[in-house]
């Protein structure tokens, strides 16, 4: 069904852009050959973009608005409000940070309330090699006189699977908030599939 939907979209924008109605069951197929689902669609390369338009000129135009959709949503945007959930955080930030092509790391500073008083990207790279340390964290936290913390970053590969360093730091991070009275509130892995939360998956806990 949702194949289904994609297909009907990209339809529709191509026979918007000019291609002639009686190609444009082909159109879609040839489409789907280059992208099997949206994933690869954001993650493709230019030359994967290239390939695809083969100098036609209504694809050339489906791929920059693509392109255009993809500059928009790379944009990031400070998120002000009350977090009712891990859920909340995870589904708005893996629809803009899901397809970017590097990791950041993002953290949120909240109040009593739950309130975000901050929103920043502290780390761009690979956390595999990562050098924020929980100092640099909690400093960020203190500045904002934040009662509690959330981590973010994203898997560009976008598997969600926690790697052992992942595991590692939030653990880390957590022990060094209890110890400071600032809760992490949870530790979020995003990426263009959707998200997972070490609090949800229990690795996370308040002991």
């Amino acid at each position: 069904m949702e194949r289904t939907q994609e297909a009907m979209e990209i339809k529709r924008a191509l026979h918007w852009l000019g291609a002639p109605g009686n190609l444009l069951k082909e159109e879609v197929a040839i489409f789907f050959f280059h992208f099997t689902d949206m994933y690869k669609l954001k993650a493709a390369t230019e030359d994967q973009y290239v390939d695809y338009c083969d100098g036609i000129d209504y694809r050339i135009r489906l791929v920059k608005l693509i392109n255009f959709g993809r500059a928009i949503q790379a944009e990031p945007i400070s998120y002000s409000g009350v977090i009712s959930s891990s859920q909340q955080v995870g589904n708005w930030l893996s629809d803009e940070m899901g397809q970017l092509t590097q990791e950041q790391l993002r953290i949120m500073c909240l109040n009593t309330k739950n309130e975000v008083i901050s929103d920043e990207v502290i780390f761009k790279g690979d956390l595999n090699s990562c050098v924020a340390h929980p100092r640099e964290i909690f400093q960020l936290a203190v500045r904002f006189s934040a009662n509690k913390i959330l981590m973010v970053h994203n898997h560009p590969s976008g598997q969600l699977t926690p790697s052992k360093n992942d595991l590692i730091f939030s653990k880390r991070l957590c022990d060094s908030g209890k110890m400071m009275g600032i809760d992490l509130l949870d530790s979020l892995i995003v990426s263009a599939t959707g998200y997972l939360s070490l609090r949800e998956e229990g690795i996370l806990t308040e002991s």
